[in-house]
């Protein structure tokens, strides 16, 4: 079932400079019905500056959402965050597991 665009809760994935750092933030934000307001902010991690960054997943799915960006610290030359879709916060084990029950009882998709 998809929730009409109004009751739909929003999340965003933020670069913020304050004075002279910048913060990769995830806020949350409530659905248009509710008011609009954020209702979950976390600091993800510190920026080497202003990234390019390449985003993939999908809010609210509860799946992994993995954020790339380049980073001249990193041994590889690029950063990857993994946060789950839902509440932003570090994509661990036990959420994978979950993911994958979940995956296991779905039912096969229709041709």
């Amino acid at each position: 079932m998809t929730w009409p665009e109004a009751k739909r809760d929003r999340g965003s994935i933020q670069q913020i400079k304050i004075e002279n750092r910048t913060w990769l933030f995830y806020r949350r934000f409530l659905s248009d019905e509710l008011g609009g307001k954020a209702n979950a902010v976390h600091r993800l991690a510190e920026l080497p500056g202003k990234v390019e960054m390449k985003v993939e997943g999908v809010y609210g799915d509860y799946t992994p959402i993995t954020i790339t960006y380049k980073d001249s610290k990193s041994p590889t030359g690029t950063t990857k965050l993994v946060i789950h879709s839902v509440n932003g916060r570090q994509w661990t084990e036990a959420d994978e597991a979950a993911l994958q029950l979940r995956l296991k009882k779905a039912p096969p998709p229709k041709p």
